[in-house]
């Protein structure tokens, strides 16, 4: 019941933790592993992901994205770890 919701044909990016033994899963660190898509397939950037990304070279103070700058983002965040 406090599970995020979904509305038929919205569009979203989820990171996901692996499924569990029964098959369940759940977006990494809730809403923030949750990212809108638009019909023009830029990734839309809320207030929670602006404020964790405000130090981000690319993602820095934008509030959508090309799914390629994205893309990079991640892989560069995943490179730093």
């Amino acid at each position: 019941s406090g599970g995020q919701r979904y509305r038929v044909g919205e569009r979203v990016l989820l990171f996901l933790y692996p499924p569990s033994k029964l098959g369940l899963t759940s977006c990494v660190a809730g809403a923030m592993g949750r990212f809108s898509v638009d019909s023009w397939d830029r990734v839309l950037l809320s207030a929670q992901h602006l404020s964790a990304f405000q130090t981000d070279a690319v993602l820095r103070g934008k509030s959508q994205l090309t799914l390629t700058d994205f893309a990079r983002a991640v892989r560069r965040s995943s490179e730093v770890e």
